[in-house]
């Protein structure tokens, strides 16, 4: 099975024990599995760190995390609808960039705890 704390892949089957309710056990050997590894969603992060560029079809997707941590969210798609509630940490860098398309963001943007949070 997949292992989220190490991300990686682990099989799972073997032998399962039973008892029918008539005192006597039975025995049946499952299938064996291989679960492959899931991406991780991380933050809205700047570009320069290494990944893709961070777009909505990655947060709607589960791939991104709708926590802006100095980075630009571009829209990927015209017509989007983001219903997604975001946090902002204070970075000055924090963006949405519309890349010549129209969304709609209908969540709350909300500071980070303990930060004023900021967007471009």
């Amino acid at each position: 099975m997949w292992d989220p704390a190490l991300n990686r892949t682990e099989t799972r089957g073997g032998l399962w024990n039973s008892v029918d309710g008539t005192a006597r056990g039975s025995s049946r050997w499952l299938a064996k599995e291989v679960v492959a590894p899931r991406p991780l969603a991380g933050p809205i992060l700047p570009v320069n760190n290494g990944t893709s560029v961070n777009t909505t079809s990655s947060l709607l997707a589960g791939r991104l995390l709708p926590q802006f941590k100095g980075g630009t969210l571009a829209v990927s798609t015209s017509g989007t609808t983001v219903a997604n509630n975001f946090t902002l940490d204070d970075s000055s860098t924090n963006t949405i960039d519309a890349s010549g398309n129209n969304a709609t963001f209908s969540g709350v943007f909300a500071d980070q705890a303990g930060l004023q949070g900021s967007i471009n």
